[in-house]
């Protein structure tokens, strides 16, 4: 699949992992928007140069790529990703004609996962798509991004197809050579008893 040369990204969750992807984007010509709650963060990467949206409706409606990055909160010793569920669900609110990828870049457990999934369904939605493509611990820099494996998990072969595209793209850019998995069934462990990232299976199994 060949990506489209105007594709625009939003960050969603833009502290120090949504930082770290979207700058690298950045550095190499694409449209990126930054968005996050916490409006010292937008303002300092406005000041940076970066575009930001204030209003995380108007950055998924000026993208086709959403990245989600916001990071779980720890609280009582368990992981609580109640923002990322709260981030998907205001995503697939959106109506949208034209196709969109949402990819999980924030640490979910599997369970959670199947729970989101239950409870706020895309099926309905055949323009969006979504893929898991899990941070690794110490991947907080731009510097770190680009030594990264990329591990691609999508929920069906299109999503897995269009992400893997956006870093075939990146590649040529930048002239990086990215270590990229994709997988039909994807349990990525960021922590190896803490948190992991998992997708449902899909015909085409390989990697690159």
């Amino acid at each position: 699949m060949n990506m489209d040369k105007n594709v625009k990204l939003s960050i969603l969750g833009s502290d120090l992992v949504g930082r770290a992807v979207g700058k690298i984007f950045a550095r190499y010509r694409f449209e990126v928007i930054f968005h996050d709650r916490n409006r010292a963060v937008l303002k300092t990467l406005a000041s940076e140069g970066y575009k930001v949206s204030y209003d995380l409706d108007g950055a998924v409606r000026r993208s086709n790529i959403s990245f989600i990055c916001v990071p779980p909160t720890t609280i009582t010793g368990e992981f609580d990703s109640s923002e990322v569920e709260e981030v998907y669900s205001r995503i697939i609110g959106i109506s949208k004609e034209e196709y969109h990828l949402i990819v999980f870049k924030s640490a979910v457990s599997q369970k959670f996962l199947e729970r989101l999934l239950a409870r706020y369904t895309y099926g309905d939605n055949s323009n969006y798509g979504i893929c898991l493509n899990p941070e690794f611990v110490g991947s907080d820099s731009e510097e770190d991004f680009e030594k990264q494996p990329v591990v691609i998990g999508g929920f069906d072969e299109k999503a897995s197809e269009t992400l893997k595209a956006l870093y075939e793209e990146l590649e040529q850019r930048s002239f990086i050579n990215f270590r990229v998995f994709v997988a039909n069934s994807l349990v990525a462990v960021a922590d190896s008893e803490i948190y992991c990232a998992y997708s449902r299976p899909f015909p085409n199994d390989y990697i690159r």
